[in-house]
Parts: C-alpha cells; structure tokens; sequence
C-alpha cells in the first residue's frame, strides 16, 4: 500500500513534540507503570501538581515529617492512585497494597445499626 506506514515505523504520539519529563519526576513516572499501568499524557503531570495544591486530591495520612500520602483519581488506572507527596510535588507512587492498608487504617468506624 501506497502511503501506509513501514511495519515497524514507530508512531509518535504529537502530544510529546516538545514536552519531557524532568530528571527529579523520572522515579514518580517509572512507579506509576510498575504499580498501577499508568502511563501520563503529555500535561497530566503538571495537572496532578496543580490538583495537589488545589485541594483537589484526598489527603490520606502523613508520613514522616514532610510527606503525606494523597490519592487521586486517574481515568487510565481505573480508580484512585495514591501517591507520596512532598512540598506539593508527588516522589512516588505508592504501592497499591499498602494503600489499600492505609485506607482501612485511617477509615472512620462504622456506625452500627440504630435499633
């Protein structure tokens, strides 16, 4: 076929023409893949900062004494994404496990049944 693309042409996706990841951001992108499958768009990275420091990401639980753990929603992983965060900025994703521990820790107690 006249026009089509070599077999094994890669093909770019146009949204990365001039975008990069910053050396600093590599192990938050890297674990988000390992754990969760997610691979961000082009912005989505930026989109995460500014939802963080919105107030739009549910606080979970601090860490230490500079991170906390936020999740936030994320349409690729197909629910929420937890992610330790410093100073506003994530440093990694974190596992899926430990969060869903998290989550049950910090869950406020079921009410019971009024009679």
């Amino acid at each position: 076929m006249e026009g089509a693309p070599a077999f094994n042409e890669p093909k770019c996706d146009v949204g990365w023409a001039g975008a990069y990841i910053a050396k600093r951001d590599w192990h938050f992108h890297r674990q988000l893949f390992l754990r969760y499958g997610v691979v961000l768009a082009p912005g989505q990275f930026t989109q995460i900062i500014a939802a963080i420091r919105r107030g739009q990401a549910r606080f979970v639980v601090r860490k230490g004494k500079r991170g906390s753990i936020y999740s936030l929603r994320i349409k690729e992983a197909d629910g929420r994404v937890f992610m330790l965060v410093i100073k506003g900025v994530p440093i990694t994703a974190w596992p899926i496990k430990a969060s869903k521990r998290l989550v049950k820790k910090t869950a406020p107690p079921k009410q019971s049944d009024p009679i």
